[in-house]
């Protein structure tokens, strides 16, 4: 099973375009294992979990314009694809983490640390995107913040 994750074409007009755009292979009991997990979480891909998380850093990147709460929303995105990523075989989470690693380090680079989680129930150091807060952004985020 292939599993497919695109940047979209309306996004490259604004910023460099990310160049994971590879299909990942996965094993047949990793594709079982995500499919279970994500059925559970949400009705979307995987493809798209990884999509949306592509959209949402370079949207952080040009600068986040959203509140607080469309921003957590955003990162609990991550969260599902760190949960498939957590139970898999050692050889997937290679491959969808060599997906992530652009869209990772972008959303790095463009947040700056804060030293406590932007929801309380975000507890788990190993979730460090829960601990970035965008360097761009309107008043009306800092807002919701403070």
């Amino acid at each position: 099973m292939e599993l497919l994750a695109r940047t979209n074409r309306w996004y490259w007009r604004y910023t460099k375009p990310m160049k994971n755009k590879r299909a990942i292979k996965l094993s047949k009991q990793d594709h079982e294992i995500i499919s279970y997990i994500l059925k559970q979480h949400t009705q979307r891909s995987l493809s798209s979990l990884l999509q949306k998380w592509q959209y949402f850093v370079v949207e952080v990147q040009r600068g986040y314009s959203s509140s607080i709460y469309d921003y957590t929303n955003a990162l609990s995105i991550r969260d599902i694809i760190q949960s498939t990523i957590n139970v898999i075989s050692k050889n997937g989470q290679k491959e969808i983490l060599g997906l992530l690693q652009e869209a990772d380090d972008i959303f790095q680079t463009s947040t700056r640390q804060v030293q406590n989680p932007l929801l309380n129930y975000a507890i788990n150091h190993e979730n460090w995107w829960w601990y970035r807060f965008p360097k761009l952004h309107t008043d009306a985020i800092e807002e919701d913040v403070v």
